[in-house]
């Protein structure tokens, strides 16, 4: 029954968030959940052009800024683990017409020594200096909608009616 529950949230999801060739993703994963960011182009082309030989509308040091404060909202340091900036990237999106930042989080480990992949968080900051709120999944579910199709325009261009396995 739970299986089958999930599968018909999942079909839901792909018959209602169809995602658009030109959309910007973003994703990061602490523990068993998973942080998804999704920008539509039409989102992306209501944000300030940046034209060629100015500065960005927004600087990378506020950009940065609000991405460490959106970071604070959803994952924090923790005995094991301590939160730090790796990177923040300018993209560009829709051909070079828009352009956002990427940045990105990596959670380092305070004991000796560990195995695995450390949590890490991407956030996206539009030119604007909107930080959008990540979708926030179980790690199981992220994957079954994943494997479906939910986040990849190309498959529900080729199978708009793709459903989730159980």
């Amino acid at each position: 029954m739970v299986g089958t529950l999930a599968s018909t949230l999942i079909a839901l999801l792909l018959a209602v968030a169809r995602v658009e060739p030109g959309t910007v993703h973003a994703v990061g994963r602490d523990g068993g959940l998973v942080y998804h960011v999704l920008i539509s182009p039409a989102a992306l082309k209501r944000t300030p052009a940046w034209a060629d030989g100015q500065d960005p509308p927004l600087s990378p040091l506020k950009a940065i800024l609000r991405a460490d404060a959106k970071r604070a909202e959803l994952v924090r340091d923790s005995a094991d683990y301590k939160w730090d900036l790796e990177k923040a990237a300018l993209r560009s999106a829709l051909g070079g017409d828009r352009w956002y930042y990427e940045v990105t989080y990596f959670a380092h480990f305070q004991g000796v020594a560990s195995t695995g992949h450390p949590p890490f968080l991407k956030l996206i900051v539009l030119m604007d200096g909107t930080v959008p709120d990540p979708a926030v999944w179980t790690r199981q579910k992220w994957m079954r909608a994943m494997e479906a199709g939910a986040f990849d325009p190309h498959l529900l261009r080729a199978n708009p009616k793709a459903k989730a396995k159980d």
